[in-house]
């Protein structure tokens, strides 16, 4: 019996060295597999935070090339208004003068007529008492 618990143990023993060399290779290819999977997930975790970085560092870069731009659009905007302002105030100015100038002529055709007529009158009355201080020595 005693023999037979000793092959047993020996048998156990042979076949617990034999299985070492291949569990330690197997552990080892896990151990490969778990370093490289642990890789892959520090260089995703990586590669979105620096996405993440970059994304937001462009919608920073992005907003602030559209409030130069609108800052921009609204100066440029602004003096054109203004100008195109200036320009109606000269245009109005100008239409003002003409139209003081064309109301002036008319009021000094209507005087000038009236001082004509009255002239004209004054000159006739005149005519008439000279005419008739003629007659009246011949």
């Amino acid at each position: 019996a005693a023999l037979v618990i000793q092959c047993n143990f020996r048998m156990k023993s042979y076949k617990a060295a034999r299985a070492r060399p291949i569990q330690c290779l197997v552990r080892k290819y896990l151990a490969k597999l778990a370093v490289i999977k642990r890789k892959c997930s520090i260089v995703k975790v990586q590669s979105l935070v620096r996405r993440w970085v970059s994304v937001r560092r462009f919608k920073c870069s992005k907003m602030i090339a559209l409030l130069c731009q609108s800052l921009y659009r609204g100066k440029t905007v602004r003096d054109h208004w203004k100008f195109l302002h200036v320009c109606a105030s000269r245009i109005q100015a100008r239409v003002r003068g003409y139209l003081g100038f064309v109301a002036f002529v008319d009021t000094m055709g209507g005087v000038i007529l009236l001082q004509s007529i009255w002239r004209m009158k004054y000159q006739r009355n005149r005519y008439i008492l000279h005419a008739s201080s003629i007659d009246i020595q011949t």
